[in-house]
This record gives structure tokens, sequence and C-alpha cells, in this order.
């Protein structure tokens, strides 16, 4: 997964290993927890608190075939009192595994728009 553009101030996207990032949820999901496992890093998007953001932040993942299965975990983290718009957009044949978690503080406001525009050959799992 890709951040399409420039990051505007007040938002880090960054890959980092995942025994420094620490889930915020439980879950007795076997997929989330074999994503949780196995995937070597995690994304994560940082939205500092009280940021405004006036334009939609857009993740993209450009799908690199059928060969070998992904395991993505996401993490986006919407400081408080932040308001922003983040679209996740998936193209392309693919295997895939993912989780994404949304961590909102308090008087945050995020809209996520999922665009799954998968090939016919994907799977896509999570």
């Amino acid at each position: 997964m890709a951040l399409t553009g420039n990051s505007p101030a007040g938002v880090t996207f960054e890959r980092i290993g995942r025994e420094l990032v620490s889930a915020e949820s439980k879950t007795d999901d076997v997929i989330v927890g074999r994503i949780h496992e196995a995937a070597s890093e995690v994304t994560v998007l940082k939205i500092a608190a009280n940021a405004e953001l006036a334009e939609p932040i857009s993740l993209h993942r450009l799908a690199g075939g059928l060969t070998d299965a992904e395991l993505s975990r996401v993490q986006l983290r919407i400081g408080a009192n932040a308001k922003a718009t983040v679209i996740i957009e998936n193209s392309g044949d693919h295997l895939i595994a993912e989780d994404i978690e949304i961590i909102c503080e308090p008087g945050s406001n995020l809209t996520v728009v999922s665009l799954q525009e998968w090939d016919s050959k994907t799977i896509h799992a999570g």
C-alpha cells in the first residue's frame, strides 16, 4: 500500500516493524490473528490532533499478482479533534488477507472510502 501524492502537513505515513505496533482491539477472528502473527510490518497513517484536511488522503495498492499471498496490516490513527477523509483503493489481481484498524481519538471525525476494484481472480479476506 502506498500513499498517493505527498503527505499534507500533520500527516505521516510509514511502515513499522510489527513488534513496535500493538493492536488496539481484541478479536477471535482466525484470519486477523494470522495477520498479526505473520505480517512483518504494519502500515501506519497518522493524522495529528486538531488537523483539518481539506483534501482526501489517498492510499492505493496495485496488486502484485497471484503467485504469493500478502498478509497486510494497516492502522489509521486520527488525533483528537482532527477531521479527514481517507480513500483506500485496491486494484489488480491479488491474494490478500488484510486487517485495517481505525483508531479515532475523542472529537475526531474520519470518513473512510474503500474502493475494492479487484480483477476477477483476486481473493481478499479480512
